[in-house]
């Protein structure tokens, strides 16, 4: 067709011999496209070919040969008569593309002598004979004449037509063109053989196993480019040769095993275990060139060495107890560490085999013995000796490993940290000295706020004298646990009540008293066993044992047995004193938050706080943003908070869970929801309290997207196993209602209840309280209530934790009275942007049969377009029953079924992870998995393809829970949270800026006190580092990737351990595919998705001596990597790489916290990437190489801070949102809890809508505009965009249900700029958009677009590009960048204009690419304006094409 219409444009331009100048104004842009046609073709030939793909490769083969044939034939001549008046570089590019890749001149030469007569280029004699009749006749100058037809020159065209003639009657010469014809790009067939061998040897070498495989399986179709070249493609040779090629590299790696084994070289030979895994997983299918039995053979061969080393070990301690003997036992145990620490495949055994033998000395050695043990791995004594007679660096390492990794030696580690900070420690009037606390108010400098320190002394003095005497009756007999814990909880009472409004100076006067109390029975309870132990291993109290401690670790000359005791350490206390008014004359309890340097203890000060408060009546709430945090905190305390029978008043959890407890609290919204549906709430009476037993909430973030349809299956066919009907389970005792309330379901089950969305309001003031009444009236009484009678008998000392059932008390049941008081672990996340600002959505689950057989159908259907699916569901039998049964609810039936057909195509997003074992599906939550995030539908329709799969062991139990329908019944605000005192603990508090403070003023937040560390001046270097640079920018991946790389190496080969984080888990994934991960040795990963632990394994090792660790982001924060290597620390410590430029300071603090901790030394960096840097802060600028590392930082620092300024208008616009929505929540739950069902209903219908109209896809949206700021838009044509830009955020404020709307705006000439993202659509109307000029790149534009999108992931926003440019880009065809955007975010909508005249090709392809795609053609101004308008009024931002 288009050789046709070009011979007809050919014929038409020659006819006006030389073109008027609006035609000739229309060639440049058609040669550019067919130009930018052919070099597309000849590109995708290039990358159908490195990917393998042999089957399209021949496809554009064919299409390209017949290319050549139109570009050497009717082209050529056509550029014969036209490159006299057209000058067109257009014309040159397409001229160096036939001689590059069409046979160059010679062909051109001959084509235009078959495209004269009209044949094909395998022409006869015949053909050319029979043609040049027929052309003779056509242009004799009579027949010319007869069709009025005059030229200068009536037989020029004659006679060029015999030349033709002449020339291809040649049989030669139409050989040669007919041969050179078919040999356009048959080099590159023929050359592939040898190629795919070349290739898979690189790859072997490489150790990229799956591309060798890629290369095996691409093989089987290398006979399809047999037809395009003379010689035989034999696929079978090829695929030999690179079989045999594979299995000499695996028995390589085979011998490389049996040399490092023999060798006891463990690391190599870890490496090479970890090698053949990953051959295993590539080749493990081809059995004639692999074999997996080696697994089996090397797993007898090391597990065999681990019972000779332990049987041998075994045999040592049944020998004399002597020095010698346990140095002996103790040298194979640094063996079996060695395996342990190595062979991470055999770690699980070995520690089997390790746990026993210690358990061994714990039942029959001597008391002491362990210890003793300990200690002399401690200070490094055993292993290989050097040539100077020291034990080797790596054995002393593994000595330490052990004593991290087994709880046997927690005796040790207790010592060791007890000298570390006991040798530090000032007096405690220096260290009140250095307590200063800070007023932060909105707006306004800080301002210092007195401390008492007399007070604080005094208090710490009294605490001490109480903590002293308390232990010395503990060891003398006189005090058993559960007395004191009896005792501690009667005394308390009796200064009950306590109030946060009525805080006066008897409860004040007691804390110290209280908190001794409480002190020494964590002391007792955690080490008091430990102490007697080693107390009769002397002969006396406080007896010292004659063990030199290692000079690094531990101070003193010798220790005593109170070394092993675990005490809280005086800034600890301190704090807590602090942290509850002990210094102010206040009479009531101030919001306020506490900094503690990071690794000093925030866990214990948590856990005695929570104790504390119990004890004086209060509700204590303890949230962290992190589930494998809090977990660990609660761990620590948990046996104590049973013994003082306070668990039921003690709560931790993440502040997701919190916020779902505050809502169970006023009743089950879910149920009641349910009860309304089914007209079970009768009006005017008020409906019983339902509250949640055990509330389990669930994230659910509701994203409504619009993208094609993703790969059908049949999940009726799936399911035929199990009818359709009982998909649903048994019929509930009340019809539609699930058996378990949503609120009860059991852990993993996806029908869990909340969610994270966009927003929040401002909390109301903290409750006042009326004044406490006390039997207790003055500070004598206060500092006396702890003496006892001495009619007492002296008691054997006790120290082991009671239980509750041992107790004379029981918990008490917490009462609605109750002041709750809450404490926040790392306050800057819970006031951050992820959970202020965002609200809890409250989800039902409405448990019907019919709903999973909607389901099934849907997810049958879901190739099929969205429309044609929804109209099937609606005339469904299924759906029906529905609206028969739920009468009145049809817009909600309607809605969900709707969002069933949009959430079906998008089920994999984002990636989801399968556990088998608990049939069910969790998504990356922070540091690990959560099963309890739902993202809508999406996870309903996972369950259905992992069913498909067979890849549950319960599929009926795992779909049971799955599919139900989710009914959306409230937006609670994070925000709105209502305790009586919020205190905080954080190592990041001097780091907030001010939005974070202005936010903490609302809360009624305005003081925070820097404590001192205990470990005195820090060692933590950074800017003023003397070896290495502090930063370091890259202005490449690779060169990025390298610079990680090279510092890893450099100092791990000083034997320092070296912890690099990541920005998340798909860059860090992205470095270990790298050939530069494979440069690190002693290499470990910590990610999300490993078990708890894995993760343990991974960080107590991180900070061992040569070791390296790759992580993300999210373990930057409260990660203890705990250093306990002296020679780490000798030699700079640990040393910190930041390989992203945080945009939150308080996360750069935290992982500048994961170094230098506990008094230790240490160094961090920053390596940073350029383009990214640009990206995130909206530099234009280069950066690498510019300034001095300093001056660097604060540049950097003062665009975050602008960064910051620019966010706070999105969270503000969230927050008015979230209000809105928190109170029609309030609204309807207030109208269940009195039975008003029409009212009731009626408010749900408006509050429900609202909630959809922000979380279906024809709601919210996430707007990039990428505006073209090149220098050819200076003046008028930048003035015209502004306009239009203006024009679209007015039609889009002044239309309804757009308000959760976001806009982000990147401008672009040579490269790209961030100018300001996810605004509202009323800030960015607010903000002013400047010019830079410059040349035209697509790329740098479409790269940031993808950032901002994945910055919005998530948060339930449709991502819309509107991509606006006035002429051709320089950097080529950007395709490839569309489709990589569409498979990245599959409901992608995409508007291109071309603003100018003439159009654009490359944004008609751009916008073709996706589909979802319209191109647009504003010719000026005012069309600009109008296309703008255009696709803001479109309710799903459609628009017609071409306007």
């Amino acid at each position: 067709e288009f050789e046709l219409v070009f011979l007809r444009f050919h014929k038409f331009v020659k006819h006006m011999q030389k073109p008027y100048p609006e035609i000739k104004a229309m060639l440049s842009p058609l040669h550019e496209n067919i130009f930018q046609y052919v070099d597309a073709r000849v590109k995708d030939l290039t990358n159908e070919v490195d990917a393998l793909d042999f089957a399209s490769a021949t496809k554009s083969i064919e299409l390209l040969r017949k290319l050549g044939q139109v570009l050497t034939g009717i082209y050529a001549v056509y550029y014969e008569d036209i490159r006299d008046f057209v000058e067109d570089v257009s014309l040159k590019h397409l001229n160096d593309i036939c001689s590059l890749h069409f046979g160059g001149k010679a062909l051109s030469n001959l084509g235009p002598f078959y495209a004269l007569l009209e044949v094909p280029p395998n022409a006869s004699q015949e053909d050319i004979d029979k043609a040049f009749r027929r052309k003779s006749l056509e242009h004799h100058p009579d027949a010319q004449a007869r069709l009025g037809i005059s030229r200068d020159n009536p037989s020029e065209m004659q006679q060029k037509i015999i030349h033709a003639k002449d020339v291809l009657s040649d049989a030669k010469v139409r050989e040669h063109y007919q041969r050179g014809f078919l040999e356009p790009f048959a080099d590159i067939v023929k050359r592939l053989p040898q190629k795919l061998r070349e290739t898979a040897s690189e790859s072997l070498h490489a150790r990229d196993y799956d591309r060798t495989k890629a290369l095996m399986i691409a093989v089987k179709d290398l006979h399809l480019l047999s037809s395009l070249v003379e010689t035989t493609m034999d696929a079978d040779a090829v695929r030999k040769s690179i079989s045999i090629a594979v299995k000499e590299h695996v028995n390589q790696i085979y011998a490389n095993v049996n040399k490092h084994w023999s060798k006891h070289e463990l690391k190599g030979l870890n490496q090479e275990l970890s090698t053949l895994d990953r051959i295993d997983a590539s080749f493990s299918a081809y059995s004639d060139i692999y074999s997996s039995s080696w697994s089996n053979a090397i797993k007898k061969i090391v597990e065999d060495d681990i019972e000779a080393i332990a049987t041998k070990a075994r045999g040592i301690l049944q020998g004399n107890e002597d020095d010698q003997q346990m140095h002996t036992f103790a040298f194979q145990l640094v063996r079996l560490g060695h395996i342990f620490d190595d062979l991470p495949r055999f770690k699980d055994y070995a520690k089997l085999k390790m746990g026993e033998l210690l358990d061994c000395c714990q039942d029959q050695g001597e008391v002491g013995y362990l210890f003793k043990l300990g200690m002399l791995l401690e200070q490094g004594k055993v292993g290989t000796l050097d040539d100077q007679g020291n034990v080797v660096s790596e054995d002393q390492r593994i000595s330490r490993v052990i004593l991290s990794s087994f709880r046997h030696f927690k005796d040790v580690m207790t010592v060791v940290w007890n000298q570390q900070t006991g040798g530090t420690q000032k007096d405690i009037t220096a260290t009140v000295n250095e307590i200063s606390s800070k007023r932060v108010s909105r707006g306004q400098s800080p301002i210092d706020v007195d401390v008492d320190q007399d007070l604080l002394s005094q208090g710490f003095q009294k605490y001490s004298e109480e903590y002293n005497k308390l232990f010395h009756e503990w060891r003398a007999g006189q005090l058993q646990l559960e007395e004191l814990a009896r005792e501690l909880v009667t005394k308390a009472k009796k200064l009950q009540p306590c109030r946060v409004g009525m805080w006066g100076k008897l409860a004040k006067d007691s804390l110290p008293f209280l908190l001794a109390g409480i002190a020494i029975h964590f002391t007792i309870s955690k080490s008091g066993d430990s102490y007697h132990r080693l107390l009769k291993a002397g002969s006396g109290h406080g007896q010292r044992i004659t063990l030199q401690p290692a000079s690094a670790n531990c101070q003193s000359a010798k220790l005593t047995t109170e070394d092993v005791l675990q005490k809280p350490h005086n800034i600890q206390i301190l704090t807590i004193l602090r942290l509850f008014g002990y210094d102010s004359n206040s009479q009531s309890l101030a919001n306020q938050l506490m900094q503690i340097r990071t690794g000093e203890g925030k866990s214990m000060i948590l856990g005695m706080s929570s104790l504390l408060f119990s004890l004086l009546g209060f509700r204590v709430r303890c949230v962290c943003y992190s589930e494998y945090l809090s977990q660990r905190d609660h761990a620590l305390f948990k046996e104590m908070f049973a013994a003082f029978g306070v668990s039921d008043q003690i709560h931790y959890s993440k502040i997701t869970t919190f916020s779902e407890d505050q809502t169970a609290a006023k009743g089950n919204i879910r149920e009641l929801s349910l009860d309304l549906m089914h007209g079970r709430i009768a009006s005017g009476q008020a409906a019983p309290t339902r509250t949640s037993e055990a509330p389990h909430p669930a994230t659910i973030c509701h994203a409504r997207l619009s993208a094609p349809p993703a790969q059908a299956s049949n999940a009726f066919s799936m399911l035929s196993t199990t009818p359709h009907a009982a998909l649903a389970g048994p019929a509930a005792a009340r019809p539609g209602v699930s058996s378990q309330s949503a609120a009860m379901n059991p852990p993993g089950a996806p029908g869990a209840s909340s969610s994270l969305a966009r927003g929040s309001p401002v909390p109301p003031c903290a409750p006042s309280f009326g004044a406490p009444s006390s039997s207790l009236s003055t500070a004598a009484a206060a500092s006396s209530w702890l003496a006892r009678g001495s009619s007492a008998p002296p008691r054997a000392p006790s120290s082991g934790t009671p239980t509750v059932a041992e107790n004379a008390f029981a918990s008490p049941t917490p009462s609605s009275t109750q002041e709750e008081i809450l404490l926040v672990d790392e306050v800057d996340m819970f006031f951050g942007q992820d959970f202020y600002g965002q609200t809890h959505n409250q989800v039902a689950l409405l448990d019907c049969q019919e709903v999973p057989l909607i389901l099934a159908t849907i997810w049958d259907s879901r190739t099929e377009p969205r429309g044609i699916v929804l109209e099937a569901v609606k005339k469904s039998a299924e759906y029906k029953e529905l609206l028969r049964r739920f009468l009145g609810w049809e817009f909600l039936l309607d809605s969900e079924v709707s969002a069933m057909c949009h959430d079906v195509q998008h089920f994999e997003t984002p990636p989801y992870h399968c556990d088998r074992g608990g049939n069910r599906i969790g998504y990356k939550a922070m540091d690990g998995i959560c099963f309890d995030v739902v993202y809508g539908y999406r996870t309903a329709f996972a369950y259905l393809n992992e069913h498909m799969k067979n890849n549950f062991q319960d599929s009926k139990q795992a779909l049971k829970s799955a599919l139900k329908l989710r009914v959306s019944c409230g937006q609670f605000s994070y925000a709105n949270i209502k305790p009586a005192c919020i205190l905080g603990v954080s190592g990041t508090v001097a780091a907030l800026g001010d939005q974070e403070w202005d936010i903490m003023n609302r809360y009624g937040i305005d003081t925070y006190t820097n404590m001192p560390s205990v470990y005195g001046l820090s060692n933590f270097k950074f800017l003023d580092q003397e070896v290495g640079d502090p930063i370091t920018i890259t202005p490449s991946r690779d060169e990025h990737w390298m610079a990680i790389t090279n510092e890893v190496i450099t100092k791990t080969k000083k034997k320092r351990a070296v912890i690099v984080l990541f920005a998340d888990a798909a860059r860090l994934k992205a470095y270990e595919a790298s050939p530069y991960f494979q440069q690190v040795a002693n290499k470990n990963v910590l990610s999300e998705n490993q078990s708890h632990d894995e993760k343990e394994y991974v960080i107590k090792k991180a900070a061992t001596g040569g070791q390296a660790t790759f992580t993300s982001a999210v373990f930057g924060r409260g990660t203890d990597f705990f250093c306990n290597d002296s020679r780490v620390h000798e030699v700079g410590g640990v040393h910190i790489v930041h390989a992203f430029f945080s945009l939150d300071k308080s996360e750069e603090v935290q992982i500048q916290g994961r170094t230098a901790r506990q008094g230790k030394k240490g160094t961090y960096s920053m390596v940073l990437l350029e383009e990214e840097l640009q990206k995130q802060l909206g530099i234009t600028a280069r950066l690498s190489g510019q300034m001095a590392s300093r001056d660097m930082y604060n540049f950097l620092e003062t665009k975050r801070q602008e960064y910051h300024h620019a966010k706070h208008s999105t969270i503000e616009e969230s927050l008015r949102v979230a209000t809105e929505r928190d109170t029609l929540t309030h609204k309807y739950f207030d109208s269940l809890l009195a039975g008003q069902s029409q009212k009731a209903t009626v408010l749900f219908k408006d509050m429900y809508q609202k909630i959809k109209t922000s979380s279906s896809g024809g709601g919210a949206h996430h707007v990039v505009f990428c505006l073209d700021e090149s220098s050819s838009m200076q003046g008028q044509s930048w003035t015209d965009l502004k306009v239009a830009f203006g024009k679209f955020l007015e039609t889009r404020i002044a239309q309804e249900g757009n308000a959760q709307d976001v806009v982000s705006v990147v401008t672009f000439g040579s490269t790209a700029r961030i100018v300001f993202s996810m605004s509202s659509l009323e800030d960015a109307r607010r903000r002013s958009i400047g010019f830079h000029s410059g040349g035209t790149a697509f790329k740098p534009a479409l790269d940031c677009a993808k950032q901002l999108f994945t910055e919005g992931a998530g948060k339930s926003l449709t991502p819309v590009l509107i991509f606006m440019s006035d002429g051709a880009n320089d950097d080529g065809d950007c395709t490839g960048n569309m489709k990589d955007l569409h498979t990245n975010f599959n409901d992608l909508q995409c508007h291109t204009i071309f603003f100018g005249s003439g159009g654009s090709s490359h944004l008609q392809r751009m916008a073709a690419a996706v589909p979802n795609g319209a191109y647009h053609l504003s010719v000026n101004g005012v069309q600009l304006s109008k296309a703008f308008n255009a696709i803001a009024l479109g309710a799903e931002y459609t628009a017609a094409r071409d306007m």
